[in-house]
């Protein structure tokens, strides 16, 4: 299998925008649920959309992985 130069470069440009995505998801969490437990309850961000978003950028991974991701 002969993978092109270009979409190397894409497919790893994707899954690092990717991954910078989830680490901002998750350290929103832990300063909602961990470390603002007063603010909490104020924000307009649930957990649960929360965990929808974390699934939803790891069907995004595995789509970029497999070369089927199209913007």
């Amino acid at each position: 299998m002969q993978i092109n130069l270009k979409t190397a470069i894409s497919v790893l440009k994707n899954v690092c925008i990717n991954f910078i995505e989830i680490k901002k998801k998750i350290n929103r969490l832990k300063n909602l649920v961990l470390l603002n437990k007063k603010n909490y309850l104020e924000s307009t961000e649930s957990i649960e959309d929360s965990y929808k978003d974390l699934v939803n950028y790891n069907i995004i991974a595995q789509l970029v992985s497999r070369d089927k991701w199209v913007k």
